[in-house]
């Protein structure tokens, strides 16, 4: 149990604080909360939401498409005061920690934070450490992070810089968004994990360009917008068009070549190579066409998944 403060043992007794005792505090409009709150108020009325059966696969009405629409946003909008109520909670433990404000009232900052947000106070400085970087991030990309995202983007941050850091999560999260993903922690790793050690010696700009050509490459998403017939992707009539190959007689030699030739490509240059010929003013159109030729074997592979086969069994 908490102590209890002059302050609060002065309320008691009827004593008016005076002096150092007052502080002027502003007061708040209006509860915070309220805001969240009204979000319910948007949601279309439940009875108005029209039951359908499990095995109604039919198109959405005009009235359907509107009510998803409306609750997604609102669905949106909670999600992102959540995670943003977590990083200003972090800050405010945060000075609490520095002023040991807690003293004389609670034996111990553990017991102070259990008391405030009923969490230990481990998992409270995991979120202060991490705090700024999501803050700064929500204020550059429109986005905040959750935990999970945010702590994926330390680890970039200490590497490579808090830009860089942020310019990692804004680039996952439009890449992954034009196929219709989201941006989770692991596909935040599995890009950070990617990106070469030397970005953390290039200027915003051109880390920005690097950033978002690695979160294509990882996610498997093609730079520029897909071949209307679903094809391989390219730049019509370009050099670095890619066009199906003829059907053979043999498929199964086509696709045992086709590995070959992808291993002897990638043993034919390193990244050493690459970065001999960065500067070179044909790199950019040659760096795009590796990238898109990658990509479109990847999609076309992608698509096609072994297909287990099942033995008879005799009886």
């Amino acid at each position: 149990m908490p102590k209890r403060s002059k302050f609060a043992a002065a309320a008691a007794s009827g004593v008016q604080r005076t002096g150092a005792d007052r502080a002027a505090l502003p007061v708040a409009p209006a509860d915070p909360a309220d805001a969240v709150r009204a979000l319910v108020e948007q949601l279309p009325a439940l009875d108005d939401v029209r039951e359908v059966a499990e095995d109604d696969d039919s198109p959405l009405t005009p009235v359907e498409r509107a009510q998803k629409d409306t609750t997604e946003h609102v669905i949106e909008q909670a999600a992102q005061s959540a995670n943003a109520a977590v990083w200003i909670v972090a800050q405010a433990l945060e000075r609490a920690a520095k002023g040991r404000w807690w003293r004389g009232e609670y034996a111990t900052y553990d017991a102070y934070v259990q008391s405030k947000v009923n969490r230990s106070a481990s998992y409270v400085r995991r979120l202060r450490s991490a705090a700024p970087l999501a803050l700064e991030t929500a204020q550059a990309t429109g986005f905040t992070p959750n935990e999970g995202q945010a702590r994926e983007q330390r680890k970039a941050e200490q590497r490579f810089g808090t830009r860089k850091a942020v310019a990692l999560f804004g680039a996952v999260v439009k890449v992954a968004a034009e196929v219709g993903g989201t941006a989770t922690a692991a596909r935040i790793a599995d890009v950070r994990d990617a990106l070469p050690a030397e970005l953390a010696d290039l200027d915003d700009d051109q880390a920005a360009t690097v950033i978002e050509r690695t979160a294509r490459t990882v996610l498997g998403v093609p730079i520029g917008p897909p071949a209307d017939d679903g094809g391989p992707i390219g730049t019509p009539g370009d050099d670095g068009e890619i066009v199906d190959a003829e059907l053979v007689e043999d498929p199964l030699d086509a696709v045992r070549d086709a590995l070959r030739g992808l291993r002897g490509v990638n043993k034919g240059f390193s990244r050493a190579t690459l970065r001999e010929v960065a500067e070179h003013p044909e790199y950019a159109k040659l760096h795009a066409g590796l990238l898109s030729a990658a990509n479109a074997v990847r999609n076309k592979v992608a698509q096609v998944p072994p297909v287990e086969r099942v033995e008879a069994v005799e009886g």
